[in-house]
């Protein structure tokens, strides 16, 4: 997913969750003790002081929860998660417990973090941590709408962040959904005007989509915009799927002089000339890239093929 990484969300969410535990609430002396212990890597003498307080204490859902922090300290993740759960089985809105058991169950793939997340979210409704989680998690399954929201919340922003968007339409895209997904990165390109990154994904959605003059309108020279050569690239496929010969080769031919080391557009003009029969065009061209390029399997490959279809047409063969 595009934006913030989860996995710098998760990380600073984790750190900054045994800090705040460790030092708060447990016990007198316990707690700071076992939160000094974390910090200088003593892991089994922490463990070793909140198993010894809890023999005192079993009832006390933030012995149990500091007793899970540990265990994650120590690697032990099925005994923290067990260990979280206990403490919530104490105090079911114990908020520290229900952080460190949706961390675990989120990191393992689980579909138990959700009912976890969501009452974080009813004691803490702005935790952006939880929302970025939950967000992932409907991406997984392809509910777009709902990853697009939970993401915009996990930013602090307002909904018409370009990264909330992208997080939509690429998950449209994934799910083979194009057409939905082109007036998600037509919106993009309004939020980011201009990008030039923005107008090329809008360009290939339309290009999925089958909007092939639409490609032509969204990529053929917008005022103040220089294109690289995958542009160029896209531009000529699209020319070439309406039928439009003479600036499909215009627009390969201009990708190629900006890139010239790149293989397989020579290839695909080499189709293309093969298409309406200019074969000696094609194979001239495929000669040219393979002189760049003499390893590229696809100009063989091109090459050969423009040569058997010359020679079927000339029933030369």
């Amino acid at each position: 997913m595009s934006g913030r990484s989860f996995v710098a969300i998760l990380t600073c969410a984790t750190v900054c969750f045994v800090q705040k535990l460790c030092f708060a609430q447990g016990p007198p002396d316990v707690g700071h003790q076992v939160a000094l212990d974390l910090q200088a890597g003593k892991y089994n003498e922490a463990e070793k002081l909140v198993r010894d307080a809890l023999r005192e204490t079993p009832r006390d859902p933030r012995l149990w929860t500091l007793d899970g922090i540990t265990r994650v300290r120590l690697n032990q993740k099925e005994k923290a998660l067990s260990s979280f759960q206990h403490a919530l089985q104490l105090s079911p809105d114990y908020l520290p417990a229900l952080e460190g058991a949706a961390q675990l169950e989120h990191e393992a793939g689980s579909d138990n973090a959700v009912p976890l997340l969501n009452r974080i979210l009813k004691l803490r409704p702005n935790d952006e941590t939880s929302h970025a989680m939950l967000s992932e998690i409907a991406f997984r399954k392809g509910d777009c709408e709902t990853a697009r929201n939970e993401y915009a919340a996990s930013q602090s922003s307002s909904p018409e962040t370009y990264g909330a968007w992208k997080d939509l339409g690429d998950c449209r895209v994934s799910r083979k959904r194009t057409l939905e997904a082109v007036p998600v990165f037509e919106r993009l390109t309004k939020l980011q005007a201009d990008s030039c990154d923005a107008l090329y994904e809008l360009a290939v959605v339309q290009f999925l989509s089958g909007g092939y003059s639409a490609v032509i309108k969204t990529l053929d020279a917008p005022p103040g915009k220089e294109f690289d050569s995958e542009v160029l690239a896209l531009l000529g496929e699209a020319y070439e799927a309406l039928g439009d010969q003479e600036h499909a080769v215009s627009a390969l031919r201009r990708a190629i002089a900006k890139d010239p080391e790149v293989s397989h557009y020579y290839a695909e003009l080499a189709y293309i000339y093969q298409a309406h029969q200019s074969f000696e065009e094609g194979i001239a061209i495929a000669n040219e890239g393979l002189r760049r390029n003499p390893s590229a399997a696809p100009l063989y490959v091109a090459r050969h093929s423009v040569l058997r279809i010359a020679c079927q047409e000339s029933n030369e063969c």
